[in-house]
Formats: structure tokens, C-alpha cells, sequence
């Protein structure tokens, strides 16, 4: 090869290399860092599926019965928190915990637009759930990033007040029961490590109405439990990242 083309050939490099350094300073900067671990706490509410249905009978023993009856739970508070790790770009695991707070009531469904088995702060209901999420990105690592989550829970069921005859009886403290998990998200990164979420979970439960040392009602002639109980939360979360560099 002659010094011309030598010469040549090392501007065409010359010129390749400024023109991919031009390109990669117009390139826009990432908004951070990847994270590699993350605290969260947030707060929200909750709703629950029915827990049983009853026919109420006078007196306890006589039919024909009075009507029929749902026992439900009032709209939970909700507070929580959780730790999260980034295991690759846009999935991420969080070991969390959810405290809901309620009331159990009953309500008439006899479908005669009465409140006569309307009964209301049966005893109060505290349930303690430990999840394990995998969150996953939709399109990425991105400022405003919607998200999924699907993962496996315990939960610890607990009644105000264990001592009460009047209403819900149970021989134990609480009821642990296994469900699962998932839904979705909407994460606003306001900072390279402070974000905020939106989500919309539905937790699978097993209901505390069933097992050897269960809940169970005073009175009333329960016809149908479910096994499982529905918990739709919604919450609003506060998220800190710890980041590492790469």
C-alpha cells in the first residue's frame, strides 16, 4: 500500500470515528443510572370479596328461614412497604409487605331492598400479607414506564377482638393461609432516584372461613364459603433507589 493510500484510508477512519462522536454527544443522556436495589413504601385501599353466605333462621334452629345474608368487609386501609432489586434492565424482584384494616359486616341479600339482617363493625379484621413480586417493564427503562407484576403471597388473617362471643368465633389468634398475585402499574421516575407508582394489584387469598381452627360465624346457617377470597388494592407508592454504577 503506497503513503497516499495509507494517507487515505486513515482520514476515512478519522472521519468515521469523529462522525460516531458527534453522534453519540447528540444521543440524549439517560435520565439515571440503573438501580440495583430499591425501598418502597406506599398507602392505598382495598376491597375483599364475600367471606360466606348464611341463611338466618330464628331463634337459630327454626325454618322457614328469616333471609339470607353475605358476611363482607368494609373498604380496608392500606399501608405498606417493600425492598426491590434489579436482577437486568426492565425486571426487577421486591420482597413486600401489606397491612389492610377493616371491619366485617353483614349485609342482606335476601333481594328485598330491606337493611332487617343488615348488621355493621362485627369485630374488626387485620390482614397481614408477605409477597413475592417479579415487576417487568413494558417498554423498558423509561421516565413514565407502566409496568405488570405477577408473584406468590402469604397472609396472616387476624380478628380485633379474639375473646368476642357475639359474632365471629375463632379457637386460634390467626389464620395463615397461601395466594398468588398480579397486576399492573404506571412508574413516574422524577429523579435519577426518587420515583413514584400507581398500581392496581389483585390478591388471590385463602379464605380464614375454612380449615381445622377457622373463623366461624355465632349464629346463622352458612350455606356456601368460598375457598378463596378476592383483595383488590390500590396503592400509591414512593420508591428510593439505591443505583450503581456500570
Amino acid at each position: 500500500m503506497t503513503a497516499i493510500s495509507r494517507t487515505a484510508a486513515l482520514a476515512v477512519l478519522l472521519v468515521i470515528a469523529a462522525s460516531s462522536d458527534l453522534a453519540a454527544q447528540r444521543r440524549p443522556r439517560p435520565l439515571y443510572t440503573r438501580p440495583a436495589f430499591t425501598i418502597e413504601i406506599y398507602t392505598g385501599f382495598s376491597t375483599f370479596s364475600r367471606f360466606i353466605e348464611q341463611h338466618v333462621l330464628i331463634d337459630d334452629d327454626e325454618l322457614p328461614p328469616l333471609g339470607e345474608r353475605s358476611l363482607k368487609a368494609d373498604v380496608a386501609y392500606i399501608l405498606g412497604g417493600s425492598l426491590g432489586a434489579w436482577i437486568r434492565d426492565g425486571t426487577a424482584v421486591r420482597l413486600g409487605y401489606t397491612w389492610a384494616t377493616t371491619e366485617f359486616d353483614y349485609d342482606d341479600t335476601s333481594g328485598l331492598d330491606r337493611s332487617l339482617l343488615d348488621l355493621d363493625d362485627l369485630n374488626s379484621l387485620n390482614t397481614h400479607i408477605i409477597s413475592l413480586e417479579v415487576v417487568q417493564l413494558i417498554f423498558g427503562t423509561r421516565r413514565l414506564s407502566p409496568y405488570i407484576i405477577a408473584g406468590i403471597n402469604g397472609e396472616f388473617w387476624v380478628l380485633g377482638d379474639r375473646n368476642r362471643t357475639d359474632a365471629i368465633l375463632t379457637t386460634d389468634g390467626s389464620q395463615f393461609r397461601w395466594g398468588a398475585n398480579g397486576g399492573v402499574g404506571l412508574q413516574y421516575r422524577a429523579s435519577s432516584r426518587v420515583a413514584l407508582r400507581i398500581e392496581a394489584n389483585s390478591f388471590l387469598l385463602g379464605s380464614p372461613f375454612r380449615g381445622r381452627t377457622a373463623f366461624r360465624p355465632a349464629s346463622g346457617l352458612t350455606f356456601d364459603k368460598p375457598d378463596d377470597i378476592s383483595m383488590p388494592r390500590y396503592t400509591l407508592g414512593l420508591i428510593y433507589s439505591f443505583q450503581r454504577r456500570w
